[in-house]
């Protein structure tokens, strides 16, 4: 019992260490609106993921958070509708190409005020590249 349990830790510290983020950006309203996030290479049938995390200095109604265009890009986020003043929210692009080439896309995070755009871009890879 003692092994599972020390197995059990471990693979959730694998886990939490490949899904947190090293440095989250901070996104406020102040800050620009559109970022570009740029995966760079990643090998076919692999993933990789870039997050953001949005604080703000007052309650935030998060309205959207929305890919628009890009197949090969999709979102996860603990964001609530209702983001509180000083709390953090994430949110993780994550790029999963399927075939070798560029790929691109375009997502939203929208708030009552405010609306930040994301150009998402990367490049599927293969040995043979």
């Amino acid at each position: 019992m003692k092994t599972l349990l020390i197995f059990l830790t471990m693979s959730s510290f694998s886990l939490l260490a490949h899904a947190m983020p090293t440095q989250p950006q901070t996104l406020r309203p102040f800050d620009t609106y559109n970022y570009d996030v740029s995966f760079g290479n990643v090998m076919v049938g692999d993933y990789d993921f870039m997050s953001y995390y949005f604080q703000f200095d007052q309650d935030t109604q998060i309205t959207s958070i929305a890919k628009d265009s890009g197949d090969d890009f999709s979102i996860a986020t603990n964001c609530p509708a209702i983001l509180q003043a000083g709390k953090k929210c994430f949110v993780f692009f994550i790029y999963e190409p399927t075939m070798a080439g560029d790929s691109t896309g375009h997502a939203t995070v929208k708030t009552t005020d405010d609306e930040f755009d994301f150009d998402l871009s990367g490049t599927g890879i293969t040995d043979q590249n």
